[in-house]
């Protein structure tokens, strides 16, 4: 069966990219019970931390279509993503779990972050 990603042109594929990343960063510079309740509560963390990292590195993979500042802030900011404690990513269900893991100091960096790079890409 084909696969229907398989027929979007580059442009598209940029497009979504940058969609699905700026989605992510205007959740991670929400507050953490806004955070977990977008989410439903399941797997706040892990899956916040994917979705910049993933969708991120997807977009700079697209030469020539963001500039170098933006190409730097992303990657500095997918660093930082990538260095989100372990502990504070394991998989958690419950509503009391996924507000902890999101009120960790960790994150506060990163919501400021997201929201000076939401600014430096602009709007989708």
């Amino acid at each position: 069966m084909p696969n229907p990603a398989d027929s979007l042109t580059d442009q598209e594929r940029y497009e979504t990219a940058r969609h699905y990343f700026i989605k992510a960063l205007r959740l991670m510079a929400a507050d953490a019970s806004t955070q977990c309740e977008l989410m439903g509560n399941f797997n706040v963390a892990w899956e916040l931390q994917h979705d910049i990292v993933d969708f991120g590195t997807a977009l700079m993979s697209f030469a020539g279509k963001l500039t170098e500042e933006q190409e730097q802030e992303i990657r500095a900011f997918i660093t930082r993503a990538n260095d989100i404690p372990p502990s504070v990513l394991a998989a958690a269900s419950s509503a009391e779990a996924n507000l902890k893991a999101m009120n960790n100091p960790c994150w506060f960096p990163l919501r400021e972050g997201a929201s000076r790079l939401l600014a430096t890409i602009g709007p989708t």
